[in-house]
């Protein structure tokens, strides 16, 4: 490769991508009070050289462009990460690892995580996080109504959220896991017997305490997938519906079939209503 350009896809990485023309941003000329001060857009190549090793992340639940927009109001500054995925289940799924420590806006509709430095939206195919460095009140509102504008700019499309009861009313908890790179970060114990399992999805709960379980649901596109996680979570045992074992921690690792593809688990502490739920009767 030329060195130069090799320098320029280093240094400016997105310079050598096109912005995709049905793709949401704020244009200066809607943009009332604000000033659009960089606009820099990333598609799955080029977003290794805009966050390096977290480019894995979203490849792994399916990416199709990032605008990054830096945006002042007076003295504000603010930087609006906007990530089209593939489809609502990525974007949701992607929203759902990065929410921490989530308050929530008086009045705003769009399902969202918000803290004195962050306002992170997820609608349709879109995750947006918007970033400030002050945290003050005033910063709070502009990240806000930023929110919101480009909110607005999003068709409403449905996410399908696991119908099981256990998860009912619970979606500000919810975990959407897509693969082993989401799985590490979120759930790494569980690589023991899913590592070499390929095609997974996971809805998960994670354990509020120690006194609490996590419990999710795995989804293999293939039953030979589930038959091997059954031989790795519960060696020596027969899985044919309900399998359990006893964990070093002192808990239990339970699991059943729902269908061929599809078990329900629960790791940790687990209490006698909850095995109920999961067939285990023991």
């Amino acid at each position: 490769m030329n060195r130069f350009l090799y320098f320029v896809m280093l240094i400016f990485p997105g310079m050598l991508t096109a912005q995709s023309a049905d793709f949401i941003s704020l244009q200066q000329n809607e943009a009332e009070n604000y000033k659009i001060v960089t606009s820099e857009y990333y598609d799955g190549k080029s977003l290794w050289g805009y966050m390096d090793g977290g480019a894995d992340l979203y490849l792994e639940y399916g990416f199709e462009g990032l605008l990054v927009q830096e945006i002042t109001y007076k003295e504000i500054s603010v930087k609006c990460e906007i990530y089209k995925m593939n489809d609502p289940l990525s974007a949701f799924g992607i929203f759902s690892v990065q929410r921490h420590n989530c308050k929530q806006i008086a009045g705003f509709k769009t399902m969202h995580c918000a803290n004195n430095y962050q306002v992170q939206i997820v609608k349709g195919d879109y995750y947006i996080s918007i970033i400030n460095q002050s945290g003050t009140p005033t910063t709070q509102v502009v990240s806000a109504d930023l929110a919101e504008k480009f909110g607005k700019q999003i068709p409403d499309k449905d996410i399908l959220l696991p119908n099981h009861p256990y998860f009912a009313g619970k979606s500000g908890k919810l975990i959407y896991l897509k693969g082993e790179v989401s799985l590490s970060n979120v759930y790494p114990q569980a690589l023991s017997y899913l590592d070499d399992v390929r095609g997974y999805n996971m809805w998960i709960l994670p354990a509020e305490d120690k006194k609490t379980p996590t419990v999710s649901i795995i989804s293999f596109k293939e039953a030979g997938e589930l038959k091997k996680y059954g031989e790795y979570a519960f060696p020596g045992q027969g899985f044919e519906t309900v399998a359990s074992k006893k964990l070093k921690s002192g808990g239990l690792l339970i699991s059943r079939k729902l269908d061929e593809n599809t078990v329900l688990q629960a790791e940790g502490n687990i209490g006698k209503e909850l095995k109920k739920l999961l067939g285990f009767k023991n």
